[in-house]
């Protein structure tokens, strides 16, 4: 590609200029989690649309800006790696994950210390030539222990529990066979999910703080997307999700003391 300036990346993925996005940034993968990220702000400054939607405005005086992403490891990705166009520097993504325990819950929270790279994008920042497949990538240390007592705290309030550890992200949903969710969970992982290898990545060759924080949506070996979901568990699912950008937000507000 030959030279763009970053006035004009933003424009065409946000639909705004770059000093319109702030510090402290949060993506989430859901339009209606976007809205109700509206709700919790004080004054709304800008709000954007350009491949992407999003809005910045004011929480208890901290500027905070908001990202539709969609979902998918090439599309978080390459919304994180234009960010280095912009004055963030602190990146936060909610999203959903597919907990790979028995003695996990829908609606629990998980914390992604790391991710092992099971889709493509990461290939094309790694800074190598390397095949990426089943690396692992982390998020950053201290962004994470400056924030979890938080997030522990918030998940005790909302009565859910709190996992942190290694999750694996894919690129296809129909490879969650039986038999390779089981060899997930000899690899030690927590979860599957479908961006945060590639957000940890392109973060990383951002330089770029950035931490996920995900909640349980469904439990592939016993209660699937497809099949084995309760009507109490979308209930649990769905009260959950509508916590999430309360959550979030109180993470990004902390950022700022960081």
């Amino acid at each position: 590609m030959s030279k763009v300036s970053s006035k004009a990346i933003c424009q065409k993925y946000f639909g705004c200029t770059p000093t319109t996005i702030s510090k402290v940034v949060i993506f989430t993968f859901s339009l209606e989690i976007l809205e109700g990220f509206k709700d919790k702000y004080d004054t709304i400054t800008a709000e954007f649309k350009g491949w992407h939607t999003g809005f910045s405005g004011l929480v208890n005086g901290k500027e905070i800006t908001v990202l539709h992403t969609g979902v998918g490891s090439s599309i978080i990705g390459d919304c994180t790696i234009v960010l280095k166009h912009t004055p963030c520097k602190i990146v936060l993504y909610t999203g959903s994950i597919g907990g790979l325990h028995n003695w996990m819950n829908i609606g629990d929270i998980v914390i992604p210390t790391e991710a092992i790279i099971g889709e493509g994008f990461s290939q094309y920042h790694s800074g190598c030539t390397d095949n990426q497949f089943d690396n692992k990538v982390s998020l950053d240390d201290e962004l994470l222990h400056f924030l979890l007592p938080e997030v522990k705290k918030q998940s005790c309030e909302i009565e859910v529990s709190c996992h942190v550890g290694r999750i694996f992200t894919t690129a296809s949903l129909m490879a969650e066979t039986k038999q390779f969710l089981s060899k997930l969970i000899t690899k030690d992982c927590l979860g599957i999910d479908m961006e945060t290898s590639a957000f940890y990545m392109a973060a990383k060759s951002s330089q770029l703080k950035a931490l996920a924080i995900h909640y349980i949506s469904d439990l592939p070996l016993y209660k699937n997307l497809f099949n084995g979901i309760t009507e109490q568990d979308r209930i649990k699912r769905e009260l959950i999700k509508a916590k999430m950008p309360e959550i979030v937000l109180s993470l990004a507000e902390k950022c700022y003391d960081l």
